[in-house]
């Protein structure tokens, strides 16, 4: 509860920054580029700000305003590649499969049920 203000403030710049990144008119196509673009991002500065931070040796609220604020509500996607990249640094194997595979098909699977259920 102590940082939750500054994660909520994070949050609200994050997601402000998706929203207007999906206002910028790219060629129509039956393929989510905006989405595609907005996880390569998140994920190259999720990647930055890590390293960064923990070299920078900055507060706790720093990095959860960073990390878990702006670019938790920029884009998920980018937390679920650093997970994956800790248990890979962490010679977890096991666990990284595991962790990718429900992730991606029980994700899949659960969005699914939630749209049968609300039709």
């Amino acid at each position: 509860m102590k940082h939750l203000l500054t994660v909520m403030i994070g949050g609200a710049i994050g997601s402000a920054m998706r929203y207007l990144l999906t206002l910028i008119k790219i060629p129509p196509s039956n393929f989510p580029i905006h989405t595609l673009i907005i996880n390569l991002i998140g994920c190259f500065c999720i990647g930055l700000l890590d390293g960064f931070l923990s070299k920078a040796q900055l507060s706790e609220a720093t990095r959860l305003f960073w990390i878990g604020g702006v670019l938790g509500a920029f884009t998920t996607f980018s937390t679920f590649g650093l997970d994956i990249a800790t248990l890979h640094e962490q010679a977890k194997t096991n666990k990284l499969i595991l962790y990718i595979t429900i992730s991606i098909l029980g994700g899949y699977l659960l969005l699914t049920v939630g749209q049968r259920f609300s039709k």
